[in-house]
């Protein structure tokens, strides 16, 4: 590493906290992208359906119907089956294709939804989704889906395998808060946490 290099290095790092340093360097060996483990036990609801709709989709992600994505204003089609590894748009765009704000829109179906969340429980172990930023806004939209009646179309033993994935995820996401980021990204993370929190019952919710 070059002089210059390393001395705006241990500038930056003199004025980080002690645990955005430690965040920083579980970024930089790619820790944020793994599934952490799983919970022993299925957790219980507290809250069946909201009291109010939620909104509808955001304008700058929406689903097609046909496995046409337009994120952040450019579309991708996938053939056969959605590639939740694709990087042509760049990592922001992947981000979005994993909140899964997209699928509370209109035009896609309960049977579709619910294809696609088994598709990505199944999917994806490890990877972009499991970064802490997508992690908490796919909590909020899956519970979103979760809590309104007739939109997720799910046997009973899918509907207690997204309750397993979203505790799992609601789990990693408090492990690993993005302290380094701060700002919109620790706030998203906090959010999506007291939300899983409200969500479920139990210790581990509370």
């Amino acid at each position: 590493m070059k002089a210059a290099h390393l001395g705006r290095v241990l500038r930056t790092v003199a004025h980080l906290r002690p645990t955005q340093i430690v965040s920083q360097l579980r970024h930089l060996f790619n820790e944020e992208r793994r599934a952490g483990a799983t919970l022993e036990q299925t957790p219980e609801r507290s809250i069946e359906r909201a009291f109010v709709p939620f909104l509808d989709a955001p304008a700058h992600a929406q689903y097609d119907g046909a496995l046409g994505f337009e994120l952040l204003r450019r579309k991708h089609c996938f053939r056969d089956y959605v590639d939740w590894d694709f990087e042509g748009y760049g990592p922001l765009w992947l981000f979005h294709l994993h909140q899964f704000d997209w699928a509370r829109g209109k035009s896609v179906s309960a049977s579709a939804r619910a294809a696609f969340v088994e598709d990505w429980i199944e999917e994806c172990t490890h990877g972009a989704g499991w970064s802490p930023h997508p992690i908490s806004l796919r909590m909020l939209s899956w519970g979103k889906l979760r809590l309104t009646p007739g939109a997720l179309m799910q046997s009973p033993k899918m509907s207690v395998r997204m309750d397993n994935a979203l505790a799992q995820q609601a789990q990693t996401l408090s492990e690993r808060l993005e302290t380094r980021l701060q700002a919109n990204h620790l706030f998203s993370n906090v959010l999506s946490c007291v939300f899983a929190g409200l969500l479920y019952k139990g210790a581990r919710a509370d």
